[in-house]
């Protein structure tokens, strides 16, 4: 093997934070998340918890399912880089359990003179269970959303949680 023949990931087509588009607002909202609904965050996170199903049955090399134990548990974690009214109301919203919807578009580099790709993430219910200030920094806030299935989900194409990656014509943007 010498030098030339040596591969690498691919740099040129990755998607970056700063290309992050995100949407947030109330679940009664009528239409789809759009400009008017643009947040700003530094951060987002998004955890995943499935209940164990493990129970050994005596004379078994195998577990016994399913165990009828809940649900999974999604949720996503926002943090704004300063504080400002909006994300004051916020913690209203966690006092009344006012409940949103969002979208995360991550808008990716060209890669054809008329595509580009797309990665998105579509939320049609989120119940904010937490809004957390630190107490030795005043600006950021950070916000924990639970995922739920939607009974109404209008401007999105299923009542649960979805990603969505495309490849997409500038043209339709």
């Amino acid at each position: 093997t010498d030098l030339d023949s040596l591969t690498y990931a691919d740099t040129g087509h990755r998607i970056r934070f700063a290309q992050l588009l995100s949407y947030l607002t109330y679940q009664t909202n009528l239409s789809n998340p759009d400009q008017t609904s643009a947040i700003e965050i530094s951060d987002i996170s998004m955890h995943f918890e499935r209940p164990h199903d493990g129970l050994h049955g005596s004379g078994s090399d195998s577990i016994m399912e399913p165990m009828q134990n809940g649900a999974p548990v999604m949720t996503v974690s926002l943090t704004f880089p300063r504080m400002d009214t909006i994300n004051d109301a916020y913690f209203a919203d966690f006092i009344a359990e006012i409940e949103k919807k969002a979208c995360f578009w991550f808008h990716g580099p060209q890669l054809h003179p008329d595509q580009i790709y797309e990665f998105d993430f579509y939320f049609p219910r989120l119940r904010v269970i937490n809004v957390e200030y630190p107490f030795d920094e005043i600006i950021p806030c950070t916000m924990t959303l639970q995922v739920e299935k939607a009974a109404d989900y209008t401007g999105f194409m299923s009542p649960y949680p979805y990603i969505r990656p495309a490849i997409v014509s500038i043209l339709s943007l």
